[in-house]
């Protein structure tokens, strides 16, 4: 695990550490990942296009939720990254493969999910799963008292894949469980290896019909800049910059308060 991989965890476990994790924010360790990825030998970077990609095999409509709007704000961004990390994963990762974004990371609490979609990427794709127990319909805990007993994991659903990264990724797509304390992570994680705030995006999904209540805490520190709330009413997905002025104190704050919180 690299150096910033581990004060990432103190700075979470420990609330002395804190001051240590502000320190390494203009840390950059490529040990992990490395940034350049030779994605030509699979093919050139190309645009979304939904007839192609269903022809092809790659691509399909799903009932995830994903409205023609979000589907193609998502997809202009994917085509402009050269990476992307997604919390729960889906058909925003067929449109991912389809792009041809170079660098990916998908992390899904449902192991079956996961075999599903990782059989038909590229190899070089990388997923996690998110141990929160057994899951039925949108990787939900099969029962309230499967829910209780996987409490002390839960804090890892947002974190634990993000440590294995040692660098930070372009876009920064959370449509999973755990989203709030999950979306935090992602703007920690830029920070962390030295991503300014104009050098990533963080977006969101279902952010419309949340964005007054269990998502509400993302405007403490994120500021909207498309979809939902700023140039649209009638799609699901919000896209993030972080927030002038916010400090990774603030960010963690609000991980702090919704690291057991599955909506």
């Amino acid at each position: 695990m690299s150096s910033a991989a581990v004060l990432l965890l103190l700075a979470l476990t420990r609330p002395e550490s804190r001051q240590m994790f502000d320190k390494v924010n203009a840390m950059k360790n490529a040990t992990a990942y490395p940034r350049t990825v030779a994605y030509k030998r699979w093919g050139e970077r190309r645009m979304f296009d939904p007839v192609q990609a269903q022809k092809e095999g790659i691509w399909k409509p799903s009932g995830g939720g994903l409205r023609s709007f979000d589907r193609a704000i998502l997809s202009r961004i994917y085509y402009e990254s050269d990476s992307v990390f997604e919390t729960g994963i889906g058909e925003s990762t067929t449109i991912a493969m389809y792009t041809r974004v170079p660098r990916y990371t998908g992390v899904d609490n449902s192991v079956e999910w996961l075999t599903q979609v990782r059989e038909k990427a590229p190899h070089h794709y990388r997923f996690h799963w998110a141990d929160i127990g057994e899951t039925r319909d949108w990787s939900w805990p099969k029962t309230a008292e499967m829910a209780r007993a996987v409490t002390p994991k839960m804090p890892f659903a947002s974190t634990a894949a993000l440590t294995a990264e040692g660098e930070g990724f372009d876009f920064y797509f959370v449509d999973g469980r755990f989203r709030v304390a999950s979306f935090a992570m992602a703007f920690l994680h830029a920070s962390i290896h030295g991503r300014a705030p104009s050098e990533f995006r963080v977006g969101i999904h279902d952010f419309r019909m949340r964005a007054k209540t269990h998502y509400k805490d993302c405007y403490r520190i994120g500021q909207a800049i498309e979809g939902y709330g700023v140039n649209k009413t009638d799609v699901e997905v919000t896209i993030f910059r972080r927030k002038h002025g916010v400090t990774d104190g603030e960010i963690m704050d609000v991980w702090r308060k919704h690291q057991f919180d599955l909506r």
